[in-house]
């Protein structure tokens, strides 16, 4: 396979009459050779997307002699297609076998007129929808698209009320909300059939938003059931509160439109008919990255049908209220989590029904890169070219996905009774965390009350010890001290608690994310997760300016190898950092330089209060997550039924990680655990620089984690 990239562009004439026919328009097709999109010297009219080969014999033919046809075809599993093709096919189909990250991933070239029938016998498939381009001496001549019966989009039984009522922006909203769904239904049935069940969510969502919206705005009768610790007089009584509920579920409306209005210019530009609308992402201009889209949103599903098979938040919201109390926390600021795994989530593994998804958009971003909010997923745009390596590493979803995960659960902990004004709720919390660590528990103390404890104990610490974001206040005592005392910050009132908690929330998610990252998608195998995340960190300015928080997060993920006292713990997650980044900071890639003062800072012994006292207030967050929080049923679920992966265990290590036993490139059976295959091949590379065939095999990737169905 060549290692220069191969582009299919279409050149317009631009001047023709309006409105225009195939002829007037004068569309070229173009087969060009170049690193980059720029080296082929193309007109500003024209659109172009990468072009990859499916088989050694693959030669680009030379399009401005003779007659040729472009197939360009849609398969659901075009990564199988294309292993039987390659396998099967003549000499004649082979030399002219490519693929893309369009819609239409499989693209064959040919001076043949009627190979439609032919690949469907040799790959045992006909392509649910196609498209065929007749060209002669560079020109496109006709264009014979091929697409099944519009199915009837099924929306759910949700139907919105009338929202005329509603003030001016919010009805803009809505009706952005329903034209935008009005055009993706049919598109998201007829090209994305198994995720149908997701926008069906998004339109039950939307409806509660405005019903929300349309109450606050007039609140006469009983307030919609998502508001219920509210009444009628609330609102009307307080106007501050009703703008403030009204502003909110404006709002979340807004996020849900803008992630649509990202969606439909990259799932569906690019579909048949293909010459119909351009790909917003110019670089993939002509097929767009539907492909790419259809994987991300299976890994995505993935990891959402895993949680929901561990149901943690249902553990949350149906058990922690009346199961016993995590042992341990009665010293504080003392505690032992050494039981605290008997008294973890697993005690109910199968126990609990799955519970409803909770599926997101998911989409590229060239400004938000890898992203994560109530109602979608992003990743970087670079991880269309390079996800299959480890600076731009599509596995980078995972944490954004956890975060989602974390926060509900925080939610779940943090609010309180559901029946209760929010502000009388949280009082009652307060109280029952002053009188714990003032030596008096409550005698019906719960489960529940142990997880607010923790979360509140860390908030409490970070005041004299800090976290990753603050210094702390009371760093007093000599570095090297085994004991630390600085004091435990202990609020007079309410309102100060909740500001602390406030303030620490992010910090909070990020240790409670990264160690159940480390669990869930990493096998707990440290080898693998500290070099993976660091290679793609290393690129991050951010990270150059701030090692001290990103240093800190990896010494509180390499705790959960470690026992003893903080000071013990602290040493040792230090020399297990030391010991996994050194590897990384030679040679001359992008991001050794900054691996290499990671590692000086690691190694300072000045910047020991820097992370010691912040490493030791957060260790409880860590012994939180690590024992009480994580789920085998999730685990179970991410890496189940896939006959092709297989557990290693390094006796050394005393850890385990992913073996998929698949060869590259295509291969004719489906990828069941889409991210243990990514684990497997970004392990793999984790200690080689950028290879010059990336975009390819990144490609091949794409393809490959969008191979099994899973409707």
């Amino acid at each position: 396979m060549s290692e220069t990239q191969l582009w299919l562009s279409v050149i317009e004439d631009g001047r023709c009459a309006w409105p225009p026919t195939l002829d007037q328009l004068g569309w070229r097709v173009a087969l060009s050779v170049s690193q980059t999109l720029q080296g082929c010297e193309l007109p500003p009219s024209s659109r172009s997307s990468p072009l990859f080969p499916a088989s050694p014999d693959a030669v680009p033919p030379k399009l401005d002699v003779g007659t040729h046809y472009i197939y360009l075809l849609c398969f659901r599993s075009a990564f199988t297609v294309l292993a039987r093709l390659v396998e099967q096919a003549p000499p004649d189909i082979r030399s002219g076998l490519f693929f893309s990250l369009g819609l239409a991933s499989v693209v064959c070239i040919s001076p043949h007129s009627n190979l439609l029938d032919q690949i469907a016998q040799l790959c045992g498939d006909a392509p649910w929808a196609s498209e065929v381009w007749r060209v002669e001496q560079s020109k496109i001549v006709s264009v014979t698209p091929q697409l099944p019966p519009q199915p009837s989009a099924q929306v759910s039984a949700q139907i919105f009320e009338p929202y005329h009522s509603l003030p001016l922006a919010q009805r803009m909203t809505a009706d952005e909300f329903v034209s935008s769904m009005g055009l993706l239904l049919p598109r998201v049935a007829l090209h994305m059939p198994e995720d149908l069940p997701t926008f069906n969510s998004i339109v039950a969502l939307a409806g509660e938003l405005l019903s929300e919206m349309k109450y606050v705005s007039n609140p006469v009768g009983t307030p919609p059931p998502t508001l219920s610790e509210y009444t009628e007089e609330d609102f009307r009584d307080n106007r501050a509160l009703a703008q403030m509920v009204l502003h909110q579920a404006t709002d979340r409306l807004i996020q849900i439109n803008a992630a649509l209005s990202y969606l439909s210019t990259q799932a569906f530009s690019g579909a048949v008919p293909i010459l119909e609308r351009r790909s917003l992402i110019r670089r993939y201009s002509l097929l767009g990255v539907g492909t790419a889209i259809l994987a991300l949103t299976k890994i995505s599903r993935s990891i959402e049908r895993a949680f929901a098979a561990g149901a943690v938040e249902t553990v949350l919201s149906d058990y922690a209220e009346t199961a016993a109390p995590l042992p341990g926390l009665d010293k504080l600021p003392d505690y032992d989590p050494s039981g605290w795994k008997d008294h973890s989530v697993d005690r109910w593994d199968g126990k609990m029904p799955i519970r409803d998804l909770y599926p997101k958009v998911a989409y590229f971003s060239g400004t938000l890169g890898f992203r994560e909010s109530e109602y979608s997923i992003s990743a970087a745009m670079q991880a269309l070219a390079a996800g299959g390596g480890p600076e731009w590493s599509l596995l980078t979803l995972t944490h954004e996905l956890v975060h989602g995960h974390v926060r509900r659960l925080l939610s779940l902990v943090l609010e309180g009774d559901p029946e209760r004004r929010p502000e009388i709720a949280w009082n009652e919390i307060y109280l029952r965390f002053v009188d714990l660590i003032n030596g008096r528990p409550a005698t019906n103390s719960t489960f529940l009350d142990s997880l607010r404890a923790i979360i509140l104990f860390y908030c409490c610490m970070t005041m004299t010890h800090g976290s990753l974001s603050r210094k702390g206040d009371g760093i007093t005592a000599p570095a090297g001290s085994d004991e630390v005392r600085l004091g435990f910050y202990r609020p007079n009132d309410p309102e100060m608690l909740r500001q602390l908690l406030e303030n620490e929330y992010r910090n909070i998610n990020e240790v409670l994310v990264h160690v159940l990252d480390l669990h869930y998608f990493y096998r707990s195998s440290l080898s693998a997760y500290v070099p993976l995340i660091w290679r793609s960190w290393s690129i991050m300015p951010q990270v150059r300016g701030d090692p001290r928080h990103y240093i800190l997060r990896t010494l509180l993920v390499a705790a959960t190898k470690t026992a003893g006292t903080p000071f013990s713990r602290f040493n040792q997650s230090r020399a297990l950092v030391i010991e996994l980044l050194s590897p990384l900071k030679e040679g001359s890639g992008s991001g050794t330089a900054t691996v290499q003062a990671a590692l000086t800072f690691l190694a300072d012994d000045v910047n020991f209060s820097n992370l010691f006292y912040a490493f030791t207030a957060s260790l409880v967050l860590v012994d939180l997550a690590h024992q009480v929080l994580t789920s085998n049923a999730i685990r179970g679920r991410l890496i189940g039924g896939d006959p092709h992966l297989t557990i290693k265990s390094h006796p050394a290590l005393f850890e385990e990680w992913f073996e998929y036993e698949m060869p590259d490139g295509f291969v004719d059976e489906v990828v069941v655990a889409p991210l243990a295959y990514l684990a497997d091949r970004l392990a793999r590379k984790i200690s080689h620089g950028e290879s010059n065939t990336l975009e390819l095999e990144t490609a091949i990737i794409f393809l490959a984690c969008c191979s099994h169905s899973t409707d």
